[in-house]
This record gives C-alpha cells, sequence and structure tokens, in this order.
C-alpha cells in the first residue's frame, strides 16, 4: 500500500515541480510496486499459494462469484470447513472437509503447504484435516483454486497437473461436471454420503454408489444394513435416471455414462445452460433428487418414487409394481405367478414365469414393454455404438439372452443393453408420468405348436 501512496505524491510532485530532484528509475520502482501490488490483490481472490494461511473469517470466491470457500456453522458451536454456493443461495453448502472432526471455535486455519497438501488446524495447532494427493509430483509449483463449478482444486502452476481435487471427494452433493463412480487407476470410490441430519455435516446413514456388474447403474444402501440395497435408482439414459419422476422434462441437462476400459467408469451430468445451477443431493433420510434453482429458490426437477414400489425388488422376477393398482404387483403380459398361493396372499417374492416355457423348439420373438423402470442391470452386456436392431439381432442369436433396450433415449434412442437372467425390480410409470423406458423381453413364440398342428389337419 505504501507504494501506491509513494507513486502518486512522486508522480504529482513532477507535476507540480517538472525540477524536482528525482530520478526516472524512482518513479519507475515505485510504481512497478503499485502494479504487483493490485495484480497480486485482484488475482489472489480464488487462490491459495503456498505457506498461504486461510483464516476463520476469511473466504475465497470463484471467478465469477459462484461459490465461496471458508468456515461456517449450522445449530452448534463448531466450525467446519466447506465450499457453498454465493450468487444464488449462500446458505447451502456442497462440500465439506472436515466432516468427521468439526472445529472448536473461531481460531481454525487453512494452510496450504509448498508441497501441494492442504492442512486444517484447530486453535491450538492441532491437525484436524488434510488432502490426500492422488499423485506424487517432484519439483512441483503448487496452487490451491476455487473454481466456478464448486471444485476446489490444487494443480502444478507451470504444468497444469492435478495434484488433488475437491471432486474426488464428494460429500452429500452432487455438481454438474462431477464424476460419481470408480476410478480404476487410483482406486477412488466417489460416492455421496449423507449428512448425519439436517445441521450436521457428519456422515449419515445412506450412500449412493456405482455398481458395475454390468451396465453401471447407481444404488442406495443404507449403512446400518448394507446386505441389501435400500433403493435402486437405476443407470443414466442421457436425460435423467430410468424410473426417476421428472426426466421427461429435460433438456436443461444430460446424463452420461462413461466406461474407460481398466482407467474408470463413472456417470456425470452436464449443464446445457450456463446461467443454471443445479445439484443433485442425497439428503439426511435417503432421499436422492435434483435441484435447479429458479430465481429466487430451489425447486425440485429430477426425483425419486417415495412409495411402497421403491421396495428393492418387492414384486419379485418378471412382476412389475405399479402404485395405482391393488394389489401393487402383477406379472408382466405373458407371465403367471411361480407360486399362485403365495401371490393370492400378497408374497410376490417368488415373482413370475412365462405362461409359455422357453425352449428351443418353440422358437422366439420380442414383446415391447413400454414406460417402464428398466430391470437391476448387474447381470447384463452392454454396448453404446449398436443401434436397436443390431441389439435385437444379438440377443436373438444368443440363448441366454432374456431382454434387450437402448442406454440412451436421446434422439430416438441408441446404445445396446442386454440381460441374460431373470428380470427383477421392475415398475411401471404412474399414470400421466413418462419417466419410464421401452424394453424388449424374449417369449416363446405363441404360434410355432399351431403351425405344426395346422400343417398335418386333414
Amino acid at each position: 500500500m505504501h507504494c501506491i501512496f509513494a507513486c502518486v505524491y512522486i508522480y504529482i510532485g513532477v507535476n507540480i515541480n517538472c525540477n524536482a530532484n528525482i530520478s526516472f528509475n524512482m518513479i519507475w520502482f515505485y510504481c512497478t510496486c503499485a502494479l504487483l501490488f493490485i495484480l497480486k490483490t485482484s488475482s489472489a481472490v480464488d487462490t491459495l499459494l503456498p505457506n498461504q494461511t486461510l483464516k476463520d473469517g476469511d473466504t475465497i470466491v470463484s471467478a465469477n462469484e459462484f461459490f465461496e470457500l471458508g468456515f461456517f456453522s449450522r445449530y452448534r458451536n463448531v466450525r467446519y470447513l466447506g465450499i457453498w454456493f454465493k450468487k444464488v443461495d449462500k446458505g447451502t453448502v456442497v462440500w465439506v472437509a472436515n466432516r468427521d472432526i468439526p472445529l472448536a471455535g473461531f481460531m481454525g486455519m487453512l494452510k496450504f503447504t509448498d508441497k501441494g497438501t492442504l492442512q486444517l488446524f484447530s486453535g491450538n495447532n492441532t491437525l484436524i484435516w488434510s488432502s490426500q494427493p492422488s499423485k506424487t509430483i517432484a519439483n512441483i509449483n503448487p496452487i490451491a483454486q476455487l473454481l466456478d463449478t464448486g471444485n476446489f482444486v490444487i494443480r502444478d502452476n507451470v504444468t497444469g497437473d492435478l495434484i488433488w481435487q475437491s471432486f474426488d471427494h464428494p460429500g452429500n452433493t452432487w455438481l454438474p461436471g462431477m464424476k460419481i463412480g470408480v476410478d480404476l487407476v487410483t482406486g477412488i470410490q466417489r460416492n455421496l454420503t449423507s449428512w448425519k441430519s439436517r445441521g450436521d455435516p457428519s456422515p449419515g446413514s445412506y450412500t449412493v454408489s456405482m455398481d458395475i456388474n454390468g451396465f453401471p447403474q447407481l444404488y442406495i444402501a443404507d449403512m446400518k444394513d448394507k446386505s441389501r440395497w435400500h433403493r435402486r435408482v437405476g443407470s443414466a439414459n442421457g436425460v435423467g435416471f430410468t424410473g426417476m419422476r421428472g426426466q421427461g422434462q429435460s433438456g436443461f441437462y444430460e446424463f452420461e455414462t462413461v466406461y474407460k476400459t481398466r482407467e474408470e467408469i463413472y456417470i456425470n451430468f452436464t449443464s446445457l445452460i450456463n446461467s443454471s445451477f443445479s445439484r443433485m443431493m442425497l439428503n439426511y433420510q435417503g432421499n436422492f433428487r435434483q435441484f435447479v434453482w429458479n430465481s429466487s429458490k430451489w425447486e425440485e426437477y429430477i426425483t425419486p418414487f417415495q412409495d411402497e414400489c421403491e421396495i428393492y425388488g418387492v414384486c419379485g422376477v418378471y412382476g412389475s409394481c405399479n402404485i395405482n393398482n391393488s394389489p401393487v404387483c402383477t406379472c408382466l403380459e405373458g407371465f403367471e405367478p411361480k407360486v399362485p398361493k403365495e401371490w393370492s396372499a400378497n408374497d410376490w417374492s417368488n415373482g413370475c414365469k412365462h405362461e409359455i416355457p422357453m425352449n428351443n423348439e418353440t422358437g422366439y420373438n420380442f414383446s415391447k414393454f413400454s414406460n417402464l423402470k428398466l430391470p437391476d442391470s448387474r447381470d447384463t452386456w452392454f454396448n453404446s455404438t449398436m443401434s436397436l436392431g443390431e441389439c435385437e439381432n444379438v440377443c436373438t442369436g444368443n440363448v441366454s439372452c432374456t431382454a434387450y433396450a437402448n442406454t440412451d433415449i436421446r434422439d430416438g434412442g441408441s446404445g445396446c443393453i442386454m440381460w441374460f437372467s431373470e428380470l427383477v425390480d421392475i415398475r411401471d410409470a404412474p399414470q400421466g408420468d413418462d419417466s419410464g423406458q421401452d424394453i424388449y423381453i424374449k417369449m416363446a413364440n405363441p404360434t410355432f405348436g399351431k403351425c405344426i398342428c395346422d400343417c398335418f389337419v386333414m
């Protein structure tokens, strides 16, 4: 600051007294000093430099002021280091560093080391949390920066190599550009974990994770009972998730499954409108939904069905759940209960079977079922470049294939997913809702036997 005043003073002095005995070099020194100060002040808003600290009460803000990083509290006299929306709703936190160990009091401090590590200290200088680099880089020139995406990154300021990013360590919020899935190289599992309560960011009871045994799909698990899935979100189909309410109105967001062999498998969603703010959140009650900012408030955009039909596999194999029916479970057309006595007692666990048994002699055809939540995709094969016709041909030629569908429903549909086991966890979209998809299920040819008989009629 002294540099600026000195520069101004010298400039005025030179103009008032042209004979002032002031060298050009002195003027150059002070003015350069002032310019460097201004540049440093303006460029440091969204960054931390090596050995720089951030104290409680200070913040850094992304370039366009979309997000802010600093210390915050929620209903208790403890502090957390986190990131929240700044431009639209300052109260919405999207990431928390020290979820497991909150800070007591207002003396916390974040330090950025010259090794490229973030370290969070308490008031008595106890290390509370630190970032763990995804890879080791020698002779680095690290810089930490809060991006307009909400991602807090550490990178080499010379090479641009990424050292660490908050997007690799999600909390309860999924932002556009963030990946949910598995990094097969580093072993990083990018899962969502709910808060413990509305005001407690510590890890809660629910997680959203990716299953990669077949076509990748997301599921919600209750940490209290890890032996089963609490709810299956399903696979991404380009505009949302199969069976989640609201995807039919989409057009502003894209959901894409990316499968890089031996590298990573993930789902991400992208905003097609730069001015749009969105987030997907897993709340402390285990509900997973997308919110979009609408001028003054967050509105639900894609939401789960919260009813009996969301219980995983409630109607058994080849059974479909329709919340508008009573009872809610029925066999798909062309199927019948495996154990009719149990079915009439509303025990649907054993599911359904083909009315006409499948065998090689009868031949096959496919029945189209529309507006359904696609079945569990754990025992599937997929190809993102095949057409639906090619998919049918491959499924027809494989005796083990039980059904097929498109992996992506945008622009008339593309890609191929084939099932190789009995189909489970199917539901009908409610009346007036078009959130389901088409699926083609292999059936025995009902006319084959009749044809043979007709040929021998005298």
